[in-house]
């Protein structure tokens, strides 16, 4: 009986192991249940986590759509209105300039030589004089007025008194040589006033001009060699003016 009994507890399968060792599988796995959960919610409120900072803004914004640049059409510059040059105004070159004659009547109306650019058609210069010794011979007279600048002259007026013989106008541009660029031989002037008028040569500049009388050289005055000259006027343009 004995041997019976000992053999049949040898060779029966031990109950208490088997659950036991189930126990233990049960809990290992249920470690690992729990491990993988938390891991997966780890990984999912991390991704979460992401995905709100992503949708604030915070840690990334959607790229923005910029439109395209076009470019500007060329734009034409207009080029600068080109300024017109003034225009020239003429003028009487003579007006109240400064004149000098080689001789004046002495005379308390008349005799000034300036008188003749004086505007006055009532004043005038005389360079005959009874009084100057020799008077019959006083045929040549020169009577000079400073421009006091440099003209381009177009034309002239002149009103004479009265004239015995014929007369000149000469102009100087460089103080020194002298052009004749008019001439009245008409001798023995008669009407009074005598009036006279011209165009000088074109380009006629000049500095200074002058009236220069005379009487035909080898024929004889017969009368008083008469010149007096009321009024002067000589038009045209500054040369140095824009």
């Amino acid at each position: 009986m004995c041997t019976v009994h000992k053999f049949y507890r040898a060779n029966r399968p031990d109950r208490g192991r088997p659950e036991e060792g189930d126990r233990m599988k049960r809990i290992v796995l249920l470690v690992l249940a729990i491990s993988t959960a938390a891991f997966f919610a780890s990984c999912g409120a991390s991704s979460g986590s992401r995905k709100g900072e992503t949708e604030t803004g915070v840690t990334s914004s959607p790229a923005s759509t910029a439109e395209p640049e076009t470019e500007s059409p060329d734009v034409t510059e207009e080029p600068a209105p080109t300024a017109t040059p003034a225009a020239r105004k003429l003028v009487n070159a003579v007006s109240e300039k400064t004149v000098t004659a080689d001789y004046s009547e002495k005379s308390e109306t008349v005799g000034d030589p300036a008188a003749i650019v004086d505007g006055d058609e009532t004043t005038r210069w005389s360079g005959f004089d009874l009084g100057r010794p020799n008077w019959a011979k006083n045929l040549h007279h020169e009577i000079t007025i400073d421009l006091g600048g440099r003209y381009e002259l177009r034309d002239f007026y002149i009103i004479w008194e009265t004239l015995t013989g014929f007369y000149s106008i000469q102009v100087c541009e460089d103080g020194t040589d002298w052009t004749t660029v008019y001439e009245y031989d008409d001798v023995m002037m008669k009407a009074t006033p005598l009036i006279d008028e011209g165009v000088f040569p074109k380009a006629t500049f000049a500095t200074m001009i002058r009236i220069v009388t005379g009487f035909p050289e080898g024929e004889k005055c017969e009368q008083y060699p008469y010149c007096s000259i009321y009024e002067f006027e000589a038009y045209g343009y500054e040369a140095d003016a824009e």
